[in-house]
């Protein structure tokens, strides 16, 4: 089951509960928060600038006095390498933020639990995220309708 149906299997009482409660998820709620995450991480990365060794060294030479050059281009090759990695990581949550959000637009959200794969070495960093994402989503979804059964009990 999809949230939609899990809604509407609902009593009236318990979705009047459901709405009262302040929980609130749906997959355009989810498709919001992956677009809000994509930006941040889009954001985050255009304020790195460039991972590139002699972009920083020239950044460097621009900015320092007296360094000499060796020491600058050890700065530089440390900054490029600590940058490269910190763009990696926005790179990839922005990925997995994108698919989330395709998803929802082709109305696939969350995946059946048969389209998640399990969690394995042979999964895509990108993939194992997204079925992570998934699986907290549809927990949150069921959890938040044990609750509300049981609040009506």
């Amino acid at each position: 089951g999809d949230f939609a149906s899990a809604l509407e299997s609902l009593e009236p009482a318990e979705l009047e509960k459901l709405r009262a409660s302040g929980f609130v998820q749906s997959p355009d709620l989810e498709a919001r928060a992956a677009e809000r995450l994509r930006r941040f991480c889009s954001e985050k990365a255009s304020l790195l600038g460039s991972a590139e060794v002699p972009v920083i060294l020239g950044q460097l030479q621009r900015a320092s006095r007296g360094n000499t050059a060796s020491t600058l281009s050890h700065v530089a090759a440390s900054v490029a390498a600590y940058r490269g990695t910190e763009l990696q990581l926005y790179k990839g949550l922005r990925e997995v933020a994108e698919t989330v959000k395709q998803l929802v637009a082709a109305g696939e959200w969350p995946p059946a639990a048969q389209a998640v794969p399990s969690l394995s070495s042979h999964m895509s960093v990108r993939e194992r995220y997204v079925a992570l994402w998934a699986g907290a989503y549809a927990e949150d979804v069921r959890t938040a309708g044990e609750e509300t059964r049981a609040a009506g009990e």
